[in-house]
């Protein structure tokens, strides 16, 4: 199972390279964004990508003799901006605790409500109340009561369950996005030390 994993992100890199270099010599703006907004979500789960896609963009670019990349910073950053909105998106909302709508969005989405329950689900959809930090039986009762809905006991549970569930992928994302953030400062300085060497 590892291992196909494992092969699959190797056959999504291979794609998304073959694809940025073709768009990279066709000079296709379009393909080129597509590609690099493909790569942003493929480094969650792959960072290898993002240094190659680096080193690609740096052999490309000196090969065809271009301005060093700090002087197209502003240019490129504009770009993106108009054509991968989705690469500047702010991931704040991984610092906001889960809240009580997102949990039943979740549950909907997933059929996991069952049909005595639904009506307590939709009503709670549109729900910001914050998710307590500790989610035991104890809590959720509090919650329910806070929120003044009833639905039954294997609702409460499922909707506990799902809860701890998302609170973990959050964390998981968080951890992701921080360990991303600083690789690309890392790198980001070593390519300013390579450009002053």
């Amino acid at each position: 199972m590892h291992k196909d994993k494992d092969n699959e992100r190797v056959r999504t890199r291979e794609l998304l390279l073959d694809r940025y270099v073709l768009a990279l010599d066709d000079g296709d703006p379009e393909e080129t964004a597509a590609v690099l907004d493909a790569v942003y979500e493929a480094a969650l789960d792959d960072p290898e990508i993002d240094r190659l896609i680096m080193e690609i963009t740096r052999a490309y670019r000196e090969e065809r003799r271009l301005a060093p990349m700090d002087m197209d910073a502003e240019l490129v950053r504009a770009l993106l901006r108009q054509h991968v909105p989705s690469a500047f998106i702010t991931h704040e909302h991984l610092k906001k605790p889960l809240t009580v709508g997102e949990v039943a969005g979740w549950l909907q989405a997933q059929g996991r409500v069952r049909p005595g329950d639904e009506e307590t689900n939709r009503s709670l959809l549109g729900s910001a109340a914050p998710l307590p930090k500790l989610l035991n039986a104890q809590e959720v009762k509090k919650l329910a009561a806070g929120l003044g809905v009833s639905a039954s006991e294997f609702y409460w549970r499922v909707f506990r369950d799902a809860a701890i569930t998302m609170g973990i992928a959050r964390s998981n994302s968080q951890v992701q996005l921080a360990a991303r953030e600083r690789r690309m400062r890392r790198n980001s300085r070593r390519d300013e030390k390579k450009q002053d060497s």
